[in-house]
Formats: C-alpha cells, sequence, structure tokens
C-alpha cells in the first residue's frame, strides 16, 4: 500500500514509519509531507492508500488539507494524528470522513489496531469497485455475442481511458492439463493483484465463450508490470502457454477485439508459440496471411487426428503437399514451434528439418491415431448436442456448460460443431429459438411478445426482438400482425 506520512516535525514522521516497518517490513511505500501544502500536492499526486495526517501544520492545517484532497482521492483513508485531545477537532474530523483519530504519541498496539482495521475496510471498498468493474466487463462481453454494438456501450466505464486484454492459448490434448494450467494460472493473477493493492487498478477475469481465460485491465501508471509476471509463468510452464495482448480505449473495442483474435488465434503455431503476442503487431506482419492459411491447416489436420478421421487427416497431408506456395515460405518458418505444437496437441514427437520432412513424418504419424488419444465419435456427439440444444432451447445454455457435459473444451467444440454442421453454435441455437418463437405465435397469436420471449429463453424483450428481426427479416410485432390478419 502507498502510506502518506504528514506531520511538520520530521522525528514524528521517522517514528510512525519506523513502527510501520516493525509491524509490516517491505509491505508498503511511503510518502512524506512536512506541510499542508505538501500534503494536498503528493495526496493528488499519488492517491494514497492511508494517510496520517498532523491536525497543526505550517501553510495548511490538516483538516483544510483533507478537505481540499477527499473530492479527487475518494479511496483514501484519513487517519488524524494529534497532541490535541480536543473533541471539537474529532467532531470536524468525522465530518470529513476520517477514519480514525489517534493521540501522539502513537502505541506500537494502537497503531496496529487501526491499520488492521483500515485495511480490511480497504479492502472491501476496493473489492466491491473492482466486482463493478469486472461485471461491467463481462456483461459487455456476453451481450456482444448476440447483440449489435449500441447495446453493450456501458456508460459505467467511461470514466476510464484505456484497457489492455490478455487472452491465453494452452495447448495440450489433455483436457485435465489444461484445467491445471488454467486453474494456477487464474489463481496466480488473482493473489499477484490481492497482494498489490493500487487505488485506481481494475481488472476482470473470466472465460470467452470459446472456452479461453481472459483477463481485462484498466491501464493504470502505479500498477505492477503483468507481462513480466505472466513471462515468467510461462517459461516456467511444460505445455505451450500463449498470450495475445492488445490495448483498447473502449468496451466496445474489447468485444471486437476478442472476435478478431478468435479467429487468427491459430497463428500462434507458427508465429510465437508459449509467447506473449502483440496483437497489433502481429496484425502489422508483412506475412500474415501465409502464416494464417499454414497454420489453419495444421490446426485442421489436428482436429481431424484428435476425431480419428484418418482418411480427411491423410487428404489435409495430400493438400499441403500440392500447395507450391508453403513449400517456398517454410524455410522462413520457425519449425521449433510446430514441433511444440505437435507435442502438444497430437503428441508426435517430431524433427523438422524441412517441409517435406515435415509431411513425412505427420503421415507416418497416422498409424498411431488409434493408439495414442482418447477415442472420440464426434458426428455422434454433435448429433447428441443438436437434439439437447432443441429440447433445451428455453433454457439457459451455453458452449461452456454443453462442452462440460461431454468433457471436452469449449474451443474444441466450437471448432467441430461449426465443421459439422456449417455454422456458429450461438447461430444454431439462435435459429432454433426463433423458430420455436415463430410456432408459438402460429398456435397463439394473441400471445404477448414478451411471454414468447421467455417461452424460447430469452429475459430480454429487446434482446429477442433484435434476434427475432435478424432471423426472421421482420420484428416479432409485424410478424404476429400478419398471423392475426389471416385468422
Amino acid at each position: 500500500m502507498i502510506i502518506l506520512l504528514a506531520d511538520d516535525e520530521r522525528m514524528v514522521r521517522l517514528g510512525l514509519r519506523s513502527m510501520l516497518d516493525e509491524l509490516y517490513p517491505n509491505m508498503h511505500s511511503y510518502i512524506e509531507a512536512k506541510n499542508g501544502k505538501e500534503l494536498v500536492t503528493l495526496a493528488l499526486e499519488h492517491k494514497p492508500h492511508i494517510a496520517f495526517v498532523d491536525i497543526n501544520m505550517p501553510l495548511l492545517n490538516g483538516l483544510s488539507a483533507i478537505e481540499e484532497c477527499k473530492d479527487q482521492t475518494p479511496l483514501t483513508h484519513w487517519l488524524m494524528l494529534t497532541g490535541y485531545a480536543d473533541f471539537e477537532y474529532a467532531k470536524e474530523a468525522i465530518k470529513l470522513g476520517v477514519s480514525d483519530y489517534l493521540l501522539k504519541p502513537v502505541s506500537l498496539q494502537d497503531l496496529s489496531q487501526v491499520m488492521n482495521e483500515t485495511e480490511k475496510k480497504l479492502r472491501a471498498q476496493l473489492d466491491k469497485l473492482n466486482h463493478s468493474f469486472a461485471l461491467e466487463i463481462i456483461s459487455a462481453y456476453n451481450m456482444s455475442q448476440v447483440c449489435d454494438c449500441e447495446d453493450y456501450m456501458l456508460a459505467q466505464l467511461s470514466s476510464y481511458n484505456t484497457f489492455e486484454t490478455y487472452i491465453f492459448y494452452i495447448d495440450n490434448w489433455d483436457k485435465n492439463i489444461r484445467y491445471k494450467w488454467l486453474t494456477d494460472l487464474s489463481q496466480n493473477l488473482k493473489q499477484l493483484f490481492s497482494n498489490t493493492m493500487h487505488s485506481d487498478f481494475r481488472y476482470a477475469l473470466f472465460y470467452l465463450n470459446t472456452g479461453e481465460l481472459c483477463l481485462v485491465t484498466n491501464t493504470c501508471k502505479n500498477a505492477i508490470s503483468i507481462c513480466a509476471f505472466l513471462t515468467d509463468f510461462i517459461n516456467h510452464a511444460s505445455d505451450p502457454i500463449t498470450v495475445f495482448y492488445f490495448s483498447h480505449e473502449s468496451v466496445h473495442h474489447f468485444c471486437c477485439e476478442c472476435q478478431k483474435v478468435s479467429e487468427i488465434a491459430s497463428v500462434r503455431l507458427i508465429y510465437r508459440l508459449g509467447t506473449i503476442i502483440n496483437y497489433n503487431e502481429l496484425m502489422q506482419h508483412r506475412d500474415l496471411e501465409m502464416i494464417m492459411q499454414l497454420a489453419n491447416f495444421l490446426e485442421r489436420l489436428c482436429l481431424a487426428f484428435i476425431q480419428s478421421e484418418e482418411i480427411e487427416y491423410k487428404n489435409i497431408i495430400k493438400e499441403m503437399n500440392k500447395n507450391r506456395q508453403f513449400h517456398k515460405f517454410f524455410p522462413s518458418v520457425n519449425s521449433k514451434n510446430i514441433e511444440k505444437y505437435l507435442k502438444s496437441s497430437i503428441n508426435l514427437e517430431l524433427s523438422i528439418t524441412n517441409y517435406t520432412s515435415m509431411l513425412e513424418g505427420l503421415l507416418k504419424h497416422s498409424n498411431d491415431m488409434y493408439l495414442n488419444l482418447p477415442k472420440k465419435s464426434n458426428m455422434d456427439i454433435i448429433s447428441q448436442i443438436e437434439n439437447y440444444i432443441k429440447e433445451n432451447y428455453m433454457n439457459e445454455i451455453g458452449i461452456n456448460s454443453i462442452a462440460e457435459m461431454y468433457d471436452i473444451t469449449p474451443n474444441y467444440l466450437s471448432k467441430i460443431f461449426h465443421q459439422k454442421v456449417g455454422k456458429k453454435f450461438i447461430d444454431y441455437l439462435t435459429e432454433i429459438r426463433i423458430t420455436n418463437a415463430k410456432r408459438i405465435f402460429s398456435e397463439n397469436p394473441n400471445c404477448s411478445i414478451k411471454d414468447i420471449s421467455i417461452k424460447v429463453g430469452y429475459y430480454s424483450t429487446r434482446h429477442f426482438t433484435k434476434m427475432f428481426c435478424k432471423v426472421a427479416g421482420c420484428l416479432p410485432s409485424e410478424y404476429q400482425k400478419q398471423l392475426l390478419g389471416k385468422a
């Protein structure tokens, strides 16, 4: 925490600092002010978590200084420190929102007690503010998956100028191992933020609907170096953990960029697997299109292997071999990245010397398709999921919960669902819901739009109206009028 010590006597400041260091060694940083004017300047610049303030100081007394600061430093907890046992001072201090009132000389016991109580209040205050921030970010993201941008422009977050986003991809075919890394990463990040309290810092840590862990923070000059922490974590991981990073000026921008990152995420297996990738720099890469094409082929290949689709697997290898551009481009590729990805995704130990050797190794590995990985009949799974959606469309269902039911990752389910059905999971769910809404309208044309929206799984009439218009090509009220006109 940042602690401000404001007293015109240097020995008082040194004494307080010495006692605080004894109670909390190497835990806090300190700034000192020797008069009221200096207190105001330092408080507005550093926004301390706790301020010990002497009442009787030169240039500006402590109470007046607090009054100047409190509106611009709303999270600072002010602790009055004075040698005057005067109740009038205490009453005025209470009016200003001072947390406590201490008499000089302060004992170690009294200081420990007031620090513990103040820290609890501050942590609860910061937790509440961070919870609101996270809720707004997560709500905006969820709305962006089904609504137009104007529906998730949230005014509550307008006070934050810029944001930073980190999306994590962990490559290992074993679901339990991926879950372990995600859990460890999530817990370590929460612990990091808990131990480093900053009044202005906010974060949201949650899972995207494709299964990736996502961290969104506001840009804060006093915040810790998240990239430094993540680099250390990645370097100690035994599996490739790739982070896509980007900064943005609005929640709308964040929602749009999340979708774009998802669409190009496969480039990591060629570009910089197991590192932090600056998304904005990546988009300027001169060979990005070729990297994406080759990465998509390799990802399709690994999916075919995991699905035990031997013919599809071999056909993809043939396509890759026929592509002369890949042959020309491959010498510029870091083959070590591909080796790591193949090992983590389909358990293939392969030493790649050139493009031809890679394809030969991949073809030879097809013999192990039914031996190394758990078998899944994915056509059966997709058919079951389609039936589940048709039977449960009126309930709150999503790709994460369904993936959990079938013991596969949301990202993997999203890919095979789109591959087998020809449309995204959310689009399929929306189509089923709106189709049933039209059926209910036809059976009971006088039913209210609000009631129908609830019956098909939408608890926002406005959201239902947008989705109905998107799928059916007209407003639900217009559709209802057409049916009533025919009745």
